[in-house]
């Protein structure tokens, strides 16, 4: 079986990759902060907010593609299981259409056995009924 290890290693790769975006994001907004959450300055947000906006719709597209790629590697692994299955699934067929058509041989080779015996029992008492010309 295939265990799509490209497609395990990209999944891996989008779900960090969301990760450290979303940290990062976090940690420039709480940069840009700072000041006013330590000493109470006035700071202007629009740029933390775009971090964080930014930043979070990176992570969440990294997200949904290591989603995708997860749902991938499960339909296809189904799809291998469903082909084995079919695959079992024709040789049992096969076999029975095999057993059948040995069966129904059977039947006609038994069939033509009773028509032959029936002919020649048929043909012996034709053989008997005429008569005999003695000299």
């Amino acid at each position: 079986m295939n265990n799509y290890y490209g497609l395990r290693l990209m999944r891996f790769l989008y779900g960090v990759l969301a990760w450290i975006i979303a940290i990062t994001s976090l940690v420039a907004a709480t940069n840009i902060l700072a000041p006013y959450l330590t000493t109470g300055q006035s700071v202007d947000i629009r740029p933390a907010l775009g971090y964080l906006i930014i930043g979070g719709t990176i992570s969440l597209t990294c997200y949904v593609f290591s989603q995708l790629i997860e749902i991938l590697i499960r339909h296809n692994t189904m799809l291998q299981e469903q082909s084995v299955m079919m695959a079992e699934m024709n040789e049992k067929f096969d076999r029975l259409v095999e057993i059948l058509a040995n069966k129904r041989t059977k039947q006609a080779v038994s069939r033509d056995i009773k028509q032959r015996r029936e002919r020649l029992l048929k043909q012996s008492e034709e053989a008997a009924k005429i008569p005999v010309q003695r000299e």
